[in-house]
């Protein structure tokens, strides 16, 4: 799963295969990594690198005393304490407290995995979240830099939930058209549900009136700036 924030055209010529650039936030999947080398900006998700040091924290037999992967859940656990204090707080006020604080923590958090990486058995599972956590290191800490970014993209983790659980459901779309029709129609829906707006009652009125609606005006209808026809 991922996010994307600030999309802005590419400047490559005309003949050239148009992509965008921005921030893409998302796991270490292979198949982003030729839109990284492109321009597009790799920001990392501090809940997969988590999840790597849970699964050997819950694979450790009952009783066992705590060790580095408890360590490394507590280090993690104090960027995620900041990030809950200045969760209302306005992007530069963001930005200033992960200055100020979580930076001090990675800096931290980065010397103890790089202390403690080559004791570990290479092929342990807490030698592979070690690694990958060292391996995103840059990409896992673009987000102090930037105070609209998130520490993860849980929020469209959990916007994809509905997709995962019925994917079978969607397992053909039919075509490719098909596929890029169904992506647009998901992410359209859970903005409705992001901006509050109840998604079949916006979408039986938007397509009720979208072809009568000017076409330099279409913004109105988006999620986030729509007024049902009857108010």
């Amino acid at each position: 799963m991922n996010s994307v924030r600030s999309i802005r055209p590419s400047s490559r010529s005309a003949t050239a295969k148009p992509f965008w650039r921005g921030y893409l936030q998302a796991h270490d999947y292979s198949g982003y990594h030729a839109s990284f080398r492109e321009g597009v900006t790799h920001v990392a998700c501090w809940a997969h690198a988590r999840r790597k040091y849970f699964d050997v924290v819950k694979a450790m037999p009952r009783g066992a005393r705590p060790g580095l992967a408890h360590h490394a859940l507590r280090l993690i656990g104090l960027i995620y304490r900041i990030e809950r204090q200045i969760a209302e707080a306005d992007p530069d006020t963001r930005r200033q407290h992960r200055q100020r604080r979580t930076k001090r923590v990675l800096a931290w958090f980065h010397c103890w995995l790089t202390a403690h990486a080559s004791t570990l058995l290479p092929k342990s599972p807490l030698a592979k979240a070690f690694a990958y956590t060292l391996s995103n290191w840059t990409a896992l800490t673009v987000f102090i830099d930037d105070g609209s970014l998130a520490a993860d993209n849980n929020l469209s983790e959990c916007a994809m939930r509905p997709v995962a659980l019925s994917r079978k459901n969607w397992l053909f779309a039919g075509s490719e058209r098909g596929g890029q029709a169904a992506a647009v129609l998901f992410s359209l829906i859970e903005t409705t549900r992001l901006n509050g707006v109840e998604p079949y009652a916006y979408l039986k009125d938007v397509l009720a009136r979208i072809n009568a609606h000017r076409v330099d005006r279409l913004e109105e209808l988006l999620p986030m700036n729509w007024t049902p026809a009857a108010v």
